[in-house]
Formats: structure tokens, sequence, C-alpha cells
């Protein structure tokens, strides 16, 4: 049995390095922003050069908060696991019966880590955006956010027009990135997002009814607001226009208008 648990932990090693390895793969979000004919001109009035450098810098830093999370969570519990089997080991000759106790914390210690990989993997890439499109991926990134912070989050998605994969992910990414501002930020109680097309546009908002700013006090180079610029490139990448709605006590509104050719 102890062979079987460390078998898994060194299969669970792998997962890691492999997800630490996929982190890598944001470095093609650097080419592609750097390649699109989107970037040329100014947006909103911040040169091109400066908005490119704080996207670069947006992904930095999803990068340090990924590995960050990894080391904290599973990789702690890695090596928690790798102690207390050597301890079980020595315990199992003398005390078995403390050794089946240890056991027994090894593996639900394993079955935290494995989930934790897993909510790593799921952000990286959501299965429903490759395979049902990005409503359905947002109505299950929106589930699981309401679930795990225990927000209201309403979803209706009035949007069916087929989009080019790279668009489908760009439109997750950005909606995925306001809903973490609304968690981390807002304070909100209750969310909503919407998708509808109005006139060859699709229209995406995300609207919240938590303690709002001032956005003349935030600027895309503000160090602490490098997602707002991640968001803002990708928007870019589709010739969309992003806008950003608040003021204190009146909550966040994220309004996306994408134009379908």
């Amino acid at each position: 049995r102890s062979q079987q648990l460390r078998q898994s932990v060194r299969a669970l090693e792998r997962g890691v390095a492999r997800l630490e390895g996929a982190r890598l793969s944001l470095d093609e979000a650097d080419a592609a922003l750097e390649g699109r004919p989107g970037w040329q001109g100014k947006l909103e009035q911040t040169s091109e050069v400066a908005l490119k450098a704080v996207a670069i810098q947006a992904q930095e830093e999803e990068r340090y908060r990924l590995a960050r999370e990894i080391h904290d969570g599973p990789a702690q519990i890695l090596a928690n696991m790798a102690l207390q089997l050597e301890y079980i080991s020595k315990l199992a000759l003398k005390e078995p019966s403390r050794a089946r106790d240890e056991m027994v914390t090894i593996q639900r210690d394993l079955r935290l880590a494995v989930g934790e990989v897993r909510r790593f993997m799921y952000d990286l890439r959501p299965p429903a955006l490759a395979q049902q499109g990005v409503g359905p991926a947002v109505e299950s990134h929106c589930q699981r956010l309401a679930d795990r912070f225990g927000l209201e989050i309403a979803v209706r998605w009035d949007a069916n027009r087929t989009l080019p994969s790279s668009w489908d992910s760009a439109l997750f990414r950005i909606v995925q990135e306001a809903l973490q501002n609304v968690v981390k930020h807002s304070r909100a109680t209750r969310v909503e997002v919407r998708a509808v097309e109005r006139d060859d546009l699709l229209v995406v908002s995300v609207t919240d009814n938590g303690r709002g700013f001032d956005p003349q006090m935030v600027g895309d180079l503000d160090p602490s607001h490098f997602g707002m610029a991640g968001m803002r490139a990708r928007a870019q990448q589709m010739d969309a226009s992003l806008e950003v709605n608040s003021a204190p006590s009146q909550g966040t509104a994220v309004f996306l208008r994408v134009p379908l050719r």
C-alpha cells in the first residue's frame, strides 16, 4: 500500500512538473501580441510601446501567480507527504496502528493535491472552451466561481455566432479577468454576465454591485492593474473596443464590443 502511495506521489509530481511547464505556453501569447496588427496607433492615449510592454508584464504577473499557487498548493502538499512517507516507513514495524492512521492522512492530502492540480489545469484551458465554445465555458466558469466564493452570478449568453478559436480564447480570458477583478477588488455580492448580438456587433458585459472605483485614478500603467492592460490587449486582437464604467459605491460594468464580419 505504501508502494502504491509512493507511485501516486511520483505521478502527481510529474503532473505538477507538466503544469509548471504549461506556464511556458503563455510565451505564445507574447509572440501573438507582438505580431497583431491591432497594435497600430494608440490605444486610449497610451503609446503602442508602453501598452505592449504592460501587456507582457501582465502575462509575467500571471506566470508568477501560477508559480506561487503551485508552490503553496500541491508542491507543498507533496513535500509534506514525502516526509510523512519516510516517517511511516519507520513507524510501520514498531506501531502498525499509528502507521495506518498516518496512511489515512496521506490519502486525504493526496486527494487534496490532485484537486488542486485539476483546478490549475482547468484555469489554464477549460475543457468546455475547446469542446463547446466560449458560451458554455463562461457558464461553467461562473458556476465554479459562484460555488467557490459564494457569489450570485447570473449568465445570459445570447450569442450563437461561430467565432475563430483564437477569438473564443480571447473572449473567455477577458471575461475571466473581469470576474477575477470582481472577486479580488469589488466586494460584490451579485454579478451579471451577458452576451448579445446587435447590428453586426457582439456585446459582452460583466457588471457587479460592488464598491466600484474612480477610473481616472487607475491607469493602464498602474502595476496593480496589469490585468486591465491584458484585457485591452486581447480586445485589440479582435479589433474590439473595451469600455470600463465605474464610480465609487456604484459598482463596475465592463463592456466588450466585438465587430462581427
